[in-house]
């Protein structure tokens, strides 16, 4: 019962996160995409050095555990009537 908590929690936290990532992307022009992901990879590694071991070792778990998958913006269900992001 507690895996499941947890798997339902990672999964809700991920989904909201994807969308949040994704909405900050697109929000940039086309050419300019490529720099914003660039820039917010930076940003993760240069906070990972900052971390405590224990949350690093938790963000390395979760990684190693976790997948993501994208779809094209125009089959986006929250634009069709799906389920709906919260912010």
């Amino acid at each position: 019962m507690y895996d499941k908590a947890i798997e339902e929690l990672v999964n809700r936290l991920s989904q909201d996160a994807s969308y949040k990532f994704g909405d900050l992307v697109m929000s940039y022009p086309e050419g300019l995409r490529a720099l914003v992901m660039a820039v917010v990879q930076s940003c993760i590694t240069a906070n990972l050095g900052t971390m405590p071991k224990e949350e690093r070792e938790l963000f390395e778990a979760a990684k190693s555990r976790m997948v993501v998958m994208t779809i094209p913006a125009e089959l986006d269900p929250r634009k069709h009537g799906g389920q709906k992001h919260e912010n």
